[in-house]
C-alpha cells in the first residue's frame, strides 16, 4: 500500500515555533504549581548568589510570581524591569552596590544572569500567554506535520505534561485526511479566536497582509502600549524610513505613531498579537514587511487568503 500523503504538494521546511527565539515571548511557565514555582525561583536565586537573607526568600519569590503575572510579563525586556524593580525593593543588590560608573550596566547584567537561571529552572518558557481553553470536538486550525500549514481539525483530546508543567498537547484530527496527530497548544487555534469581530471593524477595504476585500481594523505598527518608550525620543529600528515612505514626518510624536500602522482583517490582525509580545513587535516586526517575513505569519496569512469571507467580514 502507498504511503499516505498529507498536506499541500512541494511542503515546506517546518516552520520555527514560536516558542522559540524568533517571537521573543517569554512568560511564566503554565501549569506549574504554586510551591514548586516559588522553590524554582528560590533556587535561581541561589544559583547566581542573589544576597537574599533566609527570611525573605519565600517573600521574594511570591512577589516576583505575583508581579509577573499581575504585569503580564511577557518577554526579556519587561522581565529584566522587573527584576531590577524587585531587586531594589528588597534591597538586593544585582550589580555593584556602591554608585560607581557602569553600575546601571552591571545591575542590567545581574538581572539577566537571574532571568537566565529562572529559564534554566524553567519558571518562564518561551511560550506565548496561554490561549483560550479548548474542549473536546472544537472546530480548530492545526499546523500539519507534513507541510507546516495551517489546515482544518478537529479537537480529539487535550494532554497535560507528564511533568505537571508547561502548555498541554492537543490531539487533532485533520479534516481533509482524517489524519490524528498530537501537536502543541500554541499550534492550534480555536476557530473563534479567529472570528471576525464586527465590532472593531473600522473601514473596509483589502487587508495589507492576505489582500482579501473585507471589513478591517487598523493595526499600529508601534503598539499602543509602548508609545510611551519612543515620544520625544527615538523611534524604533525601521520606523523613520518606513514613515518617511509613506509621507509621514518621522518624529517621535503621538501624532505619527497613532497614525503609523497597516489595515489588517481580523483574521491577520489576530495572528500579528498571538505572534509576539507588544514590546518585540515595536521593535522588531514594525513594518508588514517585517511580518510577512516570519514563517510562522507568512503560513497563516497564505491561509486566510484563501478562505472565503464570512458575513462578519463581508464588504457591503
Amino acid at each position: 500500500m502507498p504511503k499516505q500523503l498529507y498536506g499541500h504538494k512541494n511542503p515546506r521546511s517546518k516552520i520555527p515555533s514560536s516558542t522559540e527565539d524568533s517571537s521573543g515571548w517569554l512568560t511564566l511557565m503554565a501549569g506549574l504549581p504554586e510551591d514548586k514555582r516559588h522553590a524554582a525561583i528560590v533556587r535561581a536565586a541561589e544559583e547566581v548568589s542573589l544576597c537574599l537573607p533566609d527570611g525573605m526568600r519565600d517573600s521574594f519569590a511570591a512577589m516576583l510570581a505575583e508581579s509577573a503575572e499581575a504585569r503580564r510579563v511577557d518577554c526579556d525586556e519587561a522581565w529584566v524591569a522587573l527584576l531590577i524593580e524587585l531587586c531594589s525593593d528588597f534591597g538586593v543588590p544585582l550589580g555593584a552596590e556602591e554608585e560607581v560608573e557602569g553600575a546601571d550596566e552591571a545591575e542590567r547584567a545581574g538581572a539577566v544572569e537571574l532571568l537566565a537561571a529562572l529559564r534554566r529552572h524553567k519558571v518562564v518558557s518561551r511560550e506565548p500567554p496561554p490561549p483560550p481553553p479548548l474542549r473536546q470536538g472544537d472546530a480548530v486550525l492545526a499546523v500539519l506535520q507534513e507541510d507546516g500549514d495551517w489546515h482544518e481539525a478537529i479537537v480529539e483530546s487535550l494532554k497535560l505534561p507528564p511533568s505537571g508543567g508547561g502548555a498541554p498537547r492537543v490531539a487533532v484530527r485533520f479534516v481533509e485526511w482524517q489524519k490524528l496527530q498530537e501537536t502543541m497548544r500554541h499550534k492550534v487555534i480555536s476557530m473563534v479566536e479567529v472570528a471576525d469581530d464586527e465590532g472593531a471593524a473600522e473601514s473596509e477595504g483589502e487587508c495589507e497582509m492576505c489582500h482579501r476585500s473585507m471589513r478591517l481594523t487598523f493595526h499600529h505598527l508601534v503598539p499602543k502600549e509602548t508609545h510611551g518608550r519612543y515620544l520625544g525620543k527615538a523611534l524604533p529600528p525601521g520606523v523613520s524610513e518606513a514613515a518617511r515612505a509613506a509621507g509621514m514626518e518621522p518624529q517621535p510624536s503621538r501624532e505619527l505613531l497613532n497614525r503609523y500602522g497597516a489595515m489588517l482583517c481580523r483574521f491577520c490582525h489576530s495572528t500579528v498579537h498571538r505572534f509576539a509580545p507588544n514590546a518585540v513587535l515595536a521593535e522588531r516586526f514594525n513594518t508588514v514587511e517585517k511580518l510577512l517575513a516570519q514563517p510562522e505569519i507568512e503560513s497563516f496569512v497564505r491561509f486566510a487568503s484563501r478562505q472565503r469571507i464570512g458575513k462578519a467580514g463581508r464588504t457591503r
